[in-house]
Order: C-alpha cells, then sequence, then structure tokens
C-alpha cells in the first residue's frame, strides 16, 4: 500500500483534488509511504503558501483529515496477512 502514488491517494479525496500532485511530489511526497511522514498542518501550510495557492477551508480541511487518517493506518497490515485496508475508508 505504500508505494501507492501521490495521484492514487488524492484521487480517492476527489478528483479536483489530483491537480494538487505537483505541489506534493516538489516536496518529495510522491507515495503514501512518503505522505505519512507529512507534518499535516505545517508542511500543508508551507507548500501551498511556496506554490502560490490558496486552498479553500473546506479543501484544506479534507486534505488535512485524509493525511491524518491515513498515518492511523498501519503500514504493515499487508505485510501481516490482514485485509488491506481501503481507502475509500480514510476520506
Amino acid at each position: 500500500m505504500d508505494d501507492l502514488s501521490v495521484e492514487e491517494f488524492l484521487m480517492q479525496i476527489g478528483s479536483g483534488f489530483t491537480e494538487f500532485a505537483s505541489v506534493f511530489r516538489s516536496n518529495g511526497f510522491d507515495t503514501i509511504g512518503s505522505l505519512r511522514c507529512i507534518d499535516v498542518d505545517e508542511d500543508l501550510n508551507q507548500m501551498f503558501q511556496q506554490a502560490n495557492i490558496q486552498l479553500l477551508l473546506g479543501r484544506r480541511r479534507q486534505l488535512q483529515n485524509a493525511l491524518k487518517n491515513l498515518k492511523d493506518i498501519s503500514p504493515n497490515n499487508s505485510q501481516m496477512g490482514l485485509q488491506k485496508p481501503s481507502l475509500n475508508n480514510i476520506v
């Protein structure tokens, strides 16, 4: 699961979020594994300020919620033979 792309993650939040993939990629967040390391509030603010993109509050909250929930999903679930969690459950 950790090798899923940032585009696949953003698509799970909503199709309009994939336009932000370049913001994440330009800051080294290109897979779900790297997104788990993000400081949700501080990094989002910094990345979107640097890209000169003003996020609407609702979209910011959706991103924050999805990223925080992503951190709660164990990356080892698929390795332990447990059912792999669906990204649909984190948004």
